[in-house]
């Protein structure tokens, strides 16, 4: 069975290193997301999932980028969601985080984006299982922003997502 990155002891001590020496910085201060703002320019008053958000930088820095959007973090993790609210509070990011095993527990079905990072170590079926139940909870307009290496199965990922969307485009490298 394979370790879980949220219950290893060092994962925490780098995490808590990192947020001390950044500690009077908010998400704005760290990162910013250009390209996505180029890709998607308008997004006041859609609603966005960060679809296994682990400790929330995705959905902390999109909420910063784009004030007028709607947020939503899940994560199956409970530590991890644990650690994206600390780090919600921290940025003061008006998110809505919550635990469920990919869409389980989620009631949005018109979401206008959903970001994902897979958790490569998952294995296929799971991350393809999200990928598939995606296309439930998208908007009739609605993107789903995938991040994934070429190495750890982009382009099997991309042929899968043409198979369920009928469409997908790499937008950055």
């Amino acid at each position: 069975m394979k370790q879980n990155v949220y219950d290893n002891n060092n994962f925490f001590n780098q995490y808590e290193e990192l947020r001390e020496k950044n500690k009077n910085k908010n998400a704005n201060d760290l990162i910013e997301i250009p390209n996505f703002r180029k890709l998607v320019p308008d997004v006041k008053n859609k609603s966005i999932l960060d679809l296994g958000c682990g400790i929330g930088p995705v959905g902390v820095v999109v909420k910063h980028n784009f004030n007028d959007c709607q947020v939503e973090m899940v994560d199956v993790n409970p530590r991890a969601i644990e650690l994206a609210k600390e780090n919600a509070k921290r940025n003061n990011a008006d998110v809505n985080i919550y635990l469920s095993d990919a869409f389980e527990s989620i009631k949005t079905i018109d979401f206008s984006h959903i970001l994902v990072n897979p958790p490569i170590r998952a294995g296929k079926v799971v991350i393809y299982k999200m990928f598939e139940q995606s296309i439930d909870h998208l908007a009739k307009d609605g993107c789903l922003w995938v991040v994934m290496r070429k190495s750890h199965g982009a382009l099997s990922a991309k042929k899968k997502l043409e198979e369920i969307y009928g469409n997908c485009e790499i937008v950055n490298r």
